[in-house]
């Protein structure tokens, strides 16, 4: 499983706030869960999320931010077909 077994807290939250850090199944970059809800903004994000659910793979948060804005990019340009 890509979850570690430790947790951070953000600094500028409450303490009682953590965010489990991860690891992206593509590029193996580790990132927690701060920066999925932080990256939800971006076009492609979403160009991604839509990719990802119509080829079934069942948790798309298992890919960092960086990766799901690439995969979004790279399926505009019509790689995707």
């Amino acid at each position: 499983m890509s979850l570690h077994s430790f947790c951070k807290t953000s600094s500028d939250s409450s303490p009682a706030t953590r965010y489990i850090m991860k690891t992206c199944k593509r590029c193996f970059r580790e990132f927690d869960e701060e920066e999925v809800l932080d990256a939800n903004v971006s076009p492609a994000i979403g160009l991604a999320d839509i990719m990802l659910r119509d080829l079934g793979i069942e948790d798309i948060n298992d890919l960092c931010p960086q990766c799901r804005e690439k995969l979004g990019v790279m399926d505009l340009l019509g790689f995707g077909q």
